[in-house]
């Protein structure tokens, strides 16, 4: 996996952990 890809990702679901824990 490549490393910006990997960077990507994890920004991602650091969004999306957010974004649920502001929905819950």
């Amino acid at each position: 996996m490549p490393r910006a890809l990997s960077r990507y990702w994890i920004r991602v679901r650091g969004v999306i952990f957010i974004g649920i824990r502001t929905t819950v």
